[in-house]
């Protein structure tokens, strides 16, 4: 067993400090006297939790918590097949650009999930998304609780939510990819939203979330079981320039042109889930 310290990481701190002060100026430091526990273990989940629970000094993010007890490993695995070189974020100091929020990628994959999957759903046929673009802490915390229940098989919904578990499995790198798109979508050029951020030459930079969320939830209505994984098939009938025709009128005639009244506004999600489910229920009927 490799000894190693779980906690203390500020104390650590401090005390570099002192020693780094004092030889600065000469002075030699004074006598001091630092407590600590040693904790004799081979139970990796105690030590997680050890540190979790003693980390008095500085408040522990829940993406840190459940990072620490490796609640997102699985999830990574799964979105690094699409994007090998980026990393979910399961520390407060994984800091950089490889890697990406986890509260972000769950509110862009709870916004997808169909109505159906959804377990305490009361509208299946219409759920309510605006949790997503609003409560990045209420995503997290449904993931969590998902978490548990799909890795608990005596749990007698055990099914129901492992089902919800795979389909967030399978379109997590989906899920990110779309949302990436849609940031950055240039056919959103020429539509005249003030909210856009554009570029010198007028090219579109970023499609504020409150914009974006409504449109991810409709493709909600694209997502297909092939009888192993869930994928998402886009019928053949709508594009990407009826969604955005949908999505501006939402944003003029329903939110004001605000991208915040949007992005928490049941009825603009309704508009475009709408559109969205006449095209797949269309693309069903020929096939």
């Amino acid at each position: 067993m490799t000894p190693s310290i779980i906690n203390g990481s500020q104390s650590q701190g401090v005390i570099r400090d002192v020693f780094k002060e004092c030889k600065a100026t000469g002075v030699d430091p004074n006598e001091a006297y630092v407590r600590y526990d040693i904790i004799v273990t081979g139970d990796e989940g105690l030590i997680t939790e050890t540190s979790i629970s003693r980390n008095f000094q500085n408040d522990v993010a829940p993406t840190a918590i459940l990072g620490r007890r490796g609640k997102f490993d699985e999830l990574e695995v799964a979105f690094q097949k699409n994007y090998p070189k980026l990393k979910l974020q399961k520390r407060q100091t994984d800091l950089g650009d490889q890697f990406v929020s986890p509260e972000n990628l769950l509110q862009v994959l709870w916004a997808m999930v169909p109505g159906e999957l959804l377990p305490d759903e009361k509208e299946p046929d219409n759920p309510n998304k605006v949790y997503t673009y609003s409560q990045r802490s209420r995503c997290l915390k449904a993931f969590d609780n998902v978490y548990d229940r799909a890795h608990n098989k005596a749990d007698p919904e055990y099914r129901k939510y492992r089902d919800l578990y795979e389909f967030l499995l399978d379109l997590a790198p989906i899920a990110w990819g779309l949302y990436q798109k849609w940031h950055a979508h240039q056919d959103f050029k020429g539509t005249g939203l003030r909210s856009l951020e554009r570029y010198e030459d007028n090219s579109i930079k970023r499609v504020p979330d409150g914009i974006i969320f409504p449109i991810m939830a409709a493709h909600s209505a694209f997502m297909k079981m092939d009888g192993v994984h869930w994928k998402m098939e886009i019928p053949a009938t709508i594009s990407d320039a009826e969604l955005i025709k949908s999505a501006k009128t939402a944003y003029m005639e329903i939110a004001d042109s605000n991208p915040n009244v949007m992005g928490k506004s049941k009825a603009c999600y309704t508009l475009l889930l709408d559109l969205a489910k006449l095209h797949r229920k269309f693309a069903d009927m020929r096939t």
